[in-house]
């Protein structure tokens, strides 16, 4: 509450322009608004100005600051008229984890400057099994939603996927959509095989480490 006061008192409601001779009164009334409140709440300027400042950082802050980021994958890219369309897949479990994936993927400056960063989730809560979905379409409209019914069909949960498009110039009409599901798809059906893959090669070196090796019987007969 004090950094929002603090934000509106520290505000230069001096008059400008023609109609200054007019607002005078207005800020006058205003100046003495703000030393009444200042005085009240035993700030000086300077204090003030921090204060205002401050409120600005600390809103932006959020608790996936404290949150490990969940490992990221990032889809092969599919080209299309100078428009390039890129997935990105994170396991989340919760809110703060979404947030903290889509915090690590603004760090790379050409995704946080893409012309659109679509993120669709589905997260279950564990006590009740309910599903948490959401979508953001970042400007393109309708993208998200068949994202997240791709999601459904394909049984994706705890799941964040996004979907960074960079515009090239060129109107490409509904192909757009076409290709944010089919950049999502491919990455999710590649993670897939790749957990298989691993899953095999596994369980083969189990397989491998419970053989063991076919004793020489004719060793232990004993020639006369």
């Amino acid at each position: 509450m004090i950094e929002k006061v603090a934000k509106v008192l520290s505000h230069d409601f001096s008059p400008a322009g023609d109609e200054a001779q007019e607002a005078n009164y207005v800020y006058r009334a205003i100046e003495w608004i703000r030393g009444s409140m200042l005085e009240h709440l035993g700030l000086d300027a300077e204090a003030l100005s921090k204060i205002a400042s401050g409120s600005s950082q600390s809103s932006t802050s959020s608790a996936s600051s404290n949150t490990p980021v969940p490992h990221i994958y990032h889809g092969e890219p599919i080209l299309d008229r100078k428009s390039k369309f890129v997935a990105h897949l994170a396991f989340v479990h919760s809110k703060a984890e979404v947030q903290a994936v889509l915090d690590e993927l603004y760090k790379n400056k050409r995704i946080a400057q893409a012309t659109h960063n679509i993120a669709v989730y589905r997260i279950e809560d564990p006590a009740t099994g309910q599903l948490d979905e959401h979508r953001d379409d970042d400007g393109e409209g309708g993208a998200g939603e068949p994202v997240l019914h791709l999601m459904q069909s394909l049984e994706c949960i705890n799941c964040l996927i996004v979907i960074t498009r960079w515009f090239g110039g060129i109107e490409l009409g509904p192909d757009r959509f076409r290709h944010i599901n089919n950049a999502a798809k491919n990455l999710i059906m590649q993670i897939r095989a790749d957990e298989q893959k691993q899953k095999e090669e596994e369980s083969a070196s189990k397989k491998h480490q419970r053989l063991r090796p076919v004793p020489d019987v004719m060793s232990w007969i004993r020639w006369p």
